[in-house]
């Protein structure tokens, strides 16, 4: 039974693409949480993060850009730097707001012939422009996407039992307050703060609420997030929930991570367990979202993926 939820679960999730080699020393994967609610045309990724991974020592990087960042400049050789040399959305745009997590609905839904052969590849061209954007962003080659589906996130936290979250502040799980970021509705349920046990429903709440918070608090959750969940995928709690996690795996997630890799890959994560898992978020004060200093933004990734030169003295 174990066996055939796990062929069935690697064909539905890992594609069978070509392997390709560390850059620089470093796997970098880009993450990006899709949110395809009722209200929006298509999928807008709501989180946007690149995990770099040194590929001799496993120690890993997040990077977290904000979805509202603007002007975005694109990888030389991509498609979209024709359509805007200025960047994203300087002379305008072909959706209602021009900011990166736009331009994966703008070429879904107007553009996909600019990336002809994304769907044969195990992408698509809304992650394929996502990728340019963020090469273009970062100044580093991503290896490999994921995207996680934020409406079956829920699954998978409940699948490994729960993750453990310090929560820091009290907030309302409510998009409904006042000027003081105080509910209106005197019924409104709060995540208190301290040390809590979420289950998946109260997990995507709390790495969603925009409710008398800052889109750069709500980043801050959604790593925190993240990395709860990276510490629960250890192989005791894998084993016992085995068949929960890859049912709702193949809901969850897609990627164009080859089959070949994962036994590699697995290792590695392996590696980044017992380290600190090391954050730059492209945030104010560092970096104004509204009008960013992509010079600036590419010498501060820089100096965060420095690896170490081992001491020769030990």
């Amino acid at each position: 039974m174990v066996a055939g939820v796990t062929r069935s679960t690697v064909g539905d999730v890992f594609a069978g693409q070509t392997v390709v080699p560390p850059v620089d020393g470093r796997y970098n994967f880009m993450l990006l949480g899709g949110d395809a609610g009722a209200d929006r045309d298509g999928l807008r990724p709501d989180s946007i993060s690149v995990v770099s991974v040194e590929a001799d020592t496993g120690k890993a990087t997040i990077i977290g850009i904000p979805r509202n960042m603007q002007y975005v400049p694109f990888v030389a050789g991509s498609p979209m730097l024709a359509e805007y040399p200025n960047g994203y959305g300087t002379d305008g745009c072909d959706v209602d707001v021009c900011l990166i997590n736009s331009i994966y609905t703008e070429v879904e839904l107007y553009h996909p012939e600019l990336y002809p052969d994304a769907e044969k590849n195990g992408s698509n061209p809304g992650i394929e422009a996502m990728r340019d954007a963020v090469e273009g962003i970062l100044g580093i080659q991503i290896q490999y996407y994921v995207l996680i589906d934020m409406q079956g996130f829920a699954d998978l936290i409940n699948a490994l039992g729960g993750i453990t979250i310090d929560v820091a502040d009290r907030l309302p799980i409510t998009d409904e307050v006042d000027e003081n970021g105080q509910p209106y509705d005197p019924d409104t349920t709060w995540i208190e703060p301290g040390v809590q046990l979420m289950d998946g429903g109260l997990a995507l709440a709390y790495a969603r609420i925009r409710a008398g918070t800052t889109d750069y608090a709500r980043m801050e959750r959604q790593r925190q997030v993240q990395e709860a969940i990276i510490q629960q995928f250890e192989p005791a709690n894998i084993l016992s929930k085995f068949q929960a996690v890859a049912q709702a795996g193949a809901q969850v997630v897609s990627t164009d991570i080859p089959q070949a890799v994962l036994g590699q890959f697995v290792d590695l994560a392996s590696k980044s367990r017992s380290q600190e898992i090391a954050t730059l978020e492209l945030v104010p004060p560092d970096v104004d979202p509204d009008d960013p200093d992509y010079a600036y933004v590419l010498q501060l990734v820089s100096a965060a993926l420095v690896i170490a030169t081992p001491d020769p003295k030990g």
